[in-house]
């Protein structure tokens, strides 16, 4: 009799995420969107000494007030945990790359998708 061992990583998405604008701009929109959307969560986090998936139930004014200013309507509590996964984010010129290792990374899609972005998703 033979027992068959084996590892696999089948936990973890690996993924890249590239995003590509029609210019620089609307790149730079889209990165600085992600940006503040993810200090305002962390520092919501802090604030209601929560973790990222437990404990947080309820948008913050500050966060509130953000997302109708970028008409970003579409975000939920799920997906904005998103932006404390461990992702790799850069922007070159008019693209934005996202290199993910998580499956939660509906909020950077959208975020690249109403900025308008045409969207390359990549299992590395």
């Amino acid at each position: 009799m033979k027992i068959w061992n084996s590892y696999g990583s089948e936990h973890s998405a690996n993924i890249v995420i590239v995003g590509t604008f029609d210019n620089v701009t609307e790149a730079q929109k889209a990165k600085q969107i992600i940006d503040n959307l993810t200090d305002i969560f962390q520092k919501d986090i802090e604030k209601n000494n929560a973790n990222s998936l437990n404990g947080y139930e309820k948008f913050s004014e500050e966060m509130l007030e953000y997302i109708g200013k970028q008409g970003t309507f579409d975000i939920t509590h799920y997906n904005v945990t998103g932006l404390l996964s461990d992702v790799a984010i850069k922007q070159e010129f008019n693209k934005i790359s996202i290199a993910s290792k998580d499956f939660n990374f509906q909020i950077f899609l959208n975020i690249m998708l109403q900025n308008g972005a045409k969207i390359e998703i990549e299992n590395r």
